[in-house]
């Protein structure tokens, strides 16, 4: 993981409306959950 600044990360959103924006540590596990519980719903792209 990269630790971005608030610039850095509002230009990874360049040309994408946003109503709102939070900036918070985000755990691996989190993110593992996160995928692993939408499998059904989203197009999973592998490596």
């Amino acid at each position: 993981p990269e630790s971005l600044d608030l610039k850095d990360i509002m230009a990874c959103f360049d040309g994408i409306p946003l109503d709102s924006i939070a900036r918070q540590p985000v755990r691996l596990e989190y993110v593992y959950v996160e995928v692993t519980s939408n499998l059904g719903n989203k197009l999973v792209v592998s490596r």
